[in-house]
């Protein structure tokens, strides 16, 4: 069965919505298990775990959708693009560095691993 372009363009934004939602919760999931520690009722847990997870949702989409309002608008200039593109990437890649070292070195993270 072939799908029309427009179902292929419905089932990429489904997808993409689906793995932007797996992404939230699961980076997320860290606070959610220190938190229900400290609460009383199953009810209470459920209650947080739902407005945590549809908080962090709508978050993402907010945040997301601001970041790509740089990129959709400069579509026009590939070269503005393209340069946009590898600037996130740079930044990206920095800001990975940097989280490594603050953990790795300064919370002496890697004196547990390695002795």
């Amino acid at each position: 069965m072939r799908l029309t372009a427009r179902e292929q363009e419905k089932a990429t934004y489904l997808k993409s919505m689906f793995v932007g939602i797996v992404n939230g919760l699961a980076g997320s999931a860290a606070m959610v298990l220190l938190t229900m520690s400290t609460i009383d009722s199953v009810w209470q847990g459920a209650i947080y775990i739902i407005i945590f997870g549809v908080g962090t949702c709508v978050d993402m989409l907010l945040f997301t959708t601001i970041l790509s309002i740089l990129f959709v608008t400069s579509t026009s200039s590939i070269k503005v693009n393209h340069s946009l593109i590898r600037l996130t990437g740079v930044v990206s890649a920095v800001f990975g560095i940097y989280y490594m070292y603050n953990l790795g070195v300064n919370d002496e993270l890697f004196t547990v691993w390695f002795g």
